[in-house]
């Protein structure tokens, strides 16, 4: 987002193109929208050139959505009265703390964000990316108060889970107000896949056109022989069907990202083995990432990737 060289940029957009991607989808810090907005500018023109289209992924936001890179929200770390708090009284600290959707400055902030946003590029997709606190309560005394006001247990599942999403939902709505057509997409953590009822709820959002999750595109047995880690990893092979069933069901399109980051020489087969199992699952939209974080051998892995998505077999609509 902050380096970008003309040269390389076009270069980028081209070959992505040529993969047969779509969309780009950039990640999109609050601060970035006063610090950054021309190079936004700069990629949307990019992509243009190349009919892709530009989409946003909030990132980070008030610390409910997740997205790159890995740093707490200015916003709510400066603003303590705001945070949704666990059990304890303590705010989640993964990344900074969060701040609970029920505060009366919360929904605000994300709706001016949104409308800044919009008015630096005419962005034609919005994608929420693991929007957090969606399988533990908030305590904070916002909260109690809205569980008090709908006679709500605080730690209902099925009530606190419908208070945060419908609150995407409704920055969902505000976003199709201010860019009518624009593709609104959520996607959730692969492990998800084992709560039908949580996916459920999700796939349901009104306003939302695109669900599915994240996750490596191979299978669990696979990572459990690269690391031994198989209770820890993400598959869209063996946790996509979840998620492309919950979407199917309510009317939306089905959406995997493949997670090519932080990745080893050794998964480098993992990954070309796996792929066309991936495009059989038949999720109307591919992501991928562009060149990311922490990859061994970065030309290797996106030639890897970039075949297997020129193939007759991969979905055409592909967002990096």
């Amino acid at each position: 987002m902050y380096t970008l060289v003309p040269d390389q940029l076009r270069r980028d957009m081209e070959r992505m193109a040529e993969a047969g991607t779509t969309a780009v989808a950039i990640a999109v810090l609050e601060q970035d929208l006063e610090a950054a907005s021309n190079n936004i500018e700069h990629i949307g023109a990019a992509a243009a050139q190349v009919e892709i289209e530009l989409w946003a992924v909030p990132s980070r936001w008030g610390g409910l959505v997740a997205g790159a890179p890995k740093v707490p929200s200015l916003w709510a770390s400066t603003r303590p009265d705001t945070w949704a708090l666990d059990a304890d009284g303590r705010p989640n600290q993964t990344h900074g703390p969060s701040a609970s959707v029920h505060h009366p400055l919360t929904q605000p902030y994300f709706e001016g964000l949104l409308r800044r946003l919009f008015s630096v590029h005419d962005f034609a997709g919005l994608v929420w990316d693991e929007p957090k606190r969606l399988t533990q309560p908030d305590f904070s005394s916002a909260a109690c108060e809205a569980a008090l006001a709908d006679g709500a247990r605080l730690d209902d599942e099925r009530w606190y889970r419908r208070q945060m999403l419908g609150f995407f939902d409704g920055l969902n709505a505000l976003a199709k107000s201010l860019r009518p057509g624009a593709t609104t997409t959520m996607f959730l953590h692969g492990h998800a896949a084992w709560q039908p009822a949580l996916l459920d709820i999700a796939a349901a959002c009104t306003h939302l056109d695109t669900f599915g999750l994240d996750g490596r595109p191979w299978g669990l047995a696979a990572s459990a022989a690269l690391d031994g880690r198989e209770e820890d990893a993400k598959s869209i092979i063996d946790h996509g069907p979840a998620f492309l069933e919950a979407a199917r069901r309510h009317g939306k399109a089905g959406f995997a990202l493949i997670e090519n980051h932080n990745l080893s020489a050794a998964a480098e087969p993992l990954m070309e083995q796996g792929l066309p199992d991936v495009f059989a699952l038949g999720f109307d939209w591919l992501a991928y990432y562009y060149f990311p974080r922490a990859v061994e051998r970065p030309d290797a892995a996106m030639a890897i990737l970039f075949e297997g998505l020129r193939t007759p077999a991969a979905p055409r609509r592909q967002p990096a």
